[in-house]
């Protein structure tokens, strides 16, 4: 059947069979927002959405399992057309977002949807690692 997109709910979030070390980062449950969350045969493999920050900043926030693997060109595709959404469309100028350093299969997948990487931030993870800052940004 493939993975189906819904609109994200404020539990879906703690659906998600997350890898072993993986934290919430952020606050969850009604994060203000463009937000969905995806689905396999009815179980919640991921919650995505945007955080406005300020003017025309959004910071990326993705929780996801490993049941994403072997849906990874679907979830590409929907992705980069959502993302291209949120900048012509919603009028976000800069999409920004933060990966573990140690997590580089992260790091390769969300450079799938155009992401660039600007800088390492130390010690700014939850286990007191480094994080990854990317940024997508309006041409």
């Amino acid at each position: 059947m493939g993975i189906e997109f819904k609109p994200y709910e404020k539990d879906d979030v703690f659906k998600v069979k997350m890898r072993d070390g993986d934290t919430l980062g952020m606050p969850v449950g009604n994060i203000p927002g463009p937000a969905f969350t995806l689905f396999d045969n009815g179980a919640v493999v991921a919650c995505v959405g945007l955080h406005h920050e300020v003017g025309s900043i959004a910071t990326l926030w993705a929780y996801g399992s490993d049941a994403i693997r072997g849906n990874g060109r679907q979830i590409v595709r929907f992705g980069k057309q959502w993302l291209n959404y949120a900048i012509n469309d919603m009028k976000f100028q800069r999409i920004q977002a933060v990966v573990r350093e140690d997590r580089e299969e992260y790091c390769r997948f969300i450079e799938l949807f155009g992401f660039e990487k600007e800088g390492l931030m130390r010690k700014a993870a939850a286990n007191g690692g480094n994080i990854w800052l990317y940024s997508r940004v309006e041409d």
